[in-house]
């Protein structure tokens, strides 16, 4: 089984929010990676700007999300041979639900994902569990800065640190399967 780190941002909070850069890292091949901006087709908030940086000639020749998503799909191995691992996967699936719904090609996705929100409580070593915190306490030189690329990289080694501590039975109760339906 492969594991893969993804992070996203965003314009905003799903079911609104259109896509603005995905990054995936290969858990156990850190050479295999996926970045991208998207186009969202629309203004970028200020307040998102001013949070991730991504301003709108980052994205303006960039592909649309649906476009963006198809590419990362075709990037990741076999669905039914990789977990995705996210921190806050509820956000991360909405997110690819959301941009493959934008598109005109229908699909039905079933992926398996780890949240690393929930490994960070099983842990239970930081008196929160947003990712700022977990590098802090593990005094990794990265912070996270609302960009895609750096905190897939703070996800793979947030995974690894539970996948280092955690019996696999452990680390296995907490893999999902969620569809993404788009009709």
């Amino acid at each position: 089984m492969r594991f893969v780190a993804l992070d996203t941002e965003t314009t905003g909070l799903p079911p609104n929010a259109h896509l603005l850069e995905i990054a995936a890292v290969d858990v156990d091949r850190i050479t295999s990676r996926f970045h991208s901006f998207a186009n969202p087709g629309r203004p970028i908030p200020k307040f998102v700007s001013r949070l991730t940086g991504i301003q709108q000639h980052l994205v303006a020749g960039a592909l649309p999300p649906n476009c963006v998503v198809d590419r990362f799909l075709r990037w990741l191995p076999m669905a039914n041979e990789v977990v995705l691992v996210a921190h806050n996967v509820r956000f991360e699936s909405a997110v690819l639900e959301s941009a493959i719904a934008s598109g005109s090609i229908r699909r039905r996705l079933s992926l398996e994902w780890i949240d690393t929100v929930m490994l960070a409580r099983e842990l239970n070593e930081t008196e929160d569990f947003k990712l700022s915190t977990i590098a802090r306490t593990h005094g990794w030189s990265m912070q996270p800065v609302h960009r895609a690329v750096l905190d897939a990289e703070l996800v793979r080694l947030t995974f690894l640190r539970a996948r280092r501590i955690l019996p696999e039975k452990t680390l296995n109760r907490f893999r999902q399967r969620l569809e993404v339906a788009v009709h």
